[in-house]
């Protein structure tokens, strides 16, 4: 049902982002409404393993990003951010539910990073500094998560998240 107003709802809303600086609520949430949870998932998988064996799933994000971007009338110097924010955007919707079945809060994480509306929103690339990872470790301990047991794998998810967090809300700032 939902796929059956998506077309409906995108095209009376398109005007008002063509016409605003700041980009529309349905601007950004037009790649997550084109996919399906397993493609997220798909996508997450893919930036975990950074497998070149995924350009296909890639070449589908970049079609649904352009229909979205031709869609609402985004500028075209507008377009790299656009992808990069969708991008990072749908993993990170698959990571916010994989911390949880792991026990960690990805509230927590964009806590101890200041990601968010209106907040610092640091570039993350690479390891973590000192200061962040023992913010990190704080906020997860203040929370009941034992930092000392956590398997390896949920480490990478941690990173994955802040990584598609930064990626994100960077692109965010410059769609506007």
């Amino acid at each position: 049902m939902r796929w059956l107003l998506l077309p409906m709802v995108l095209t009376l809303a398109a005007p008002a982002a063509a016409q605003s600086g700041t980009p529309s609520e349905a601007l950004l949430s037009c790649p997550t409404l084109g996919v399906t949870p397993a493609f997220r998932e798909k996508l997450a998988d893919a930036m975990l393993k950074q497998d070149p064996g995924n350009d296909a799933l890639f070449e589908q994000l970049v079609t649904i990003t352009e229909e979205c971007a031709t869609r609402f009338g985004l500028a075209d110097d507008k377009g790299e951010a656009y992808f990069t924010y969708s991008l990072s955007k749908l993993p990170r919707e698959a990571f916010v539910a994989r911390l949880g079945a792991a026990g960690i809060s990805a509230e927590t994480i964009d806590d101890a990073f200041d990601f968010g509306e209106g907040r610092r929103n640091p570039v993350i690339s690479g390891d973590f500094s000192a200061e962040q990872m023992a913010g990190l470790l704080a906020a997860l301990a203040s929370t009941g998560v034992d930092v000392e047991t956590l398997p390896d794998a949920s480490w990478e998810m941690i990173g994955a998240y802040t990584a598609t967090s930064s990626l994100m809300w960077q692109a965010r700032r410059k769609l506007q």
